[in-house]
């Protein structure tokens, strides 16, 4: 059987509850942490630091399953603009068709480290340690 390298590695997973006013949260949006009250995120808009990823939400859409971008894992994400091997990333504010939040290049302020790009065409593969 054929194997390939690469692809996403699972980091942990935390139930949440989205800012308030945030009315429509999607599977795949860029989340980060919101201070107005416990355990709470908003969608990641352009220039922050993504802290996970939406991966289910409650009918009611007030409980969302984030995965968190934490040390050891391997997230595979949208990109936008120049990205290089290497480059740490931060959120664009936009979305692909599918709802996932789009990554860019910002080596200053970004997390991460890209480790593959477009294995998937349009995909960078982002490791966190």
């Amino acid at each position: 059987m054929a194997r390939s390298v690469g692809g996403h590695v699972p980091g942990p997973t935390l139930a949440v509850t989205p800012k308030s006013g945030w009315n429509d949260p999607e599977v795949g949006n860029l989340v980060t942490w919101d201070t107005s009250g416990n355990m709470r995120v908003d969608e990641c808009a352009v220039d922050e630091t993504a802290a996970g990823q939406i991966l289910a939400i409650n009918p009611a859409k007030t409980v969302l399953t984030v995965e968190l971008f934490t040390g050891g894992m391997v997230a595979v994400l949208p990109y936008s603009g120049s990205i290089a091997l290497g480059d740490a990333v931060e959120a664009d504010g936009t979305a692909n068709a599918q709802a996932q939040g789009k990554v860019r290049a910002d080596n200053t302020n970004g997390r991460g480290r890209v480790i593959a790009k477009d294995r998937v065409s349009g995909y960078v593969d982002v490791y966190f340690g």
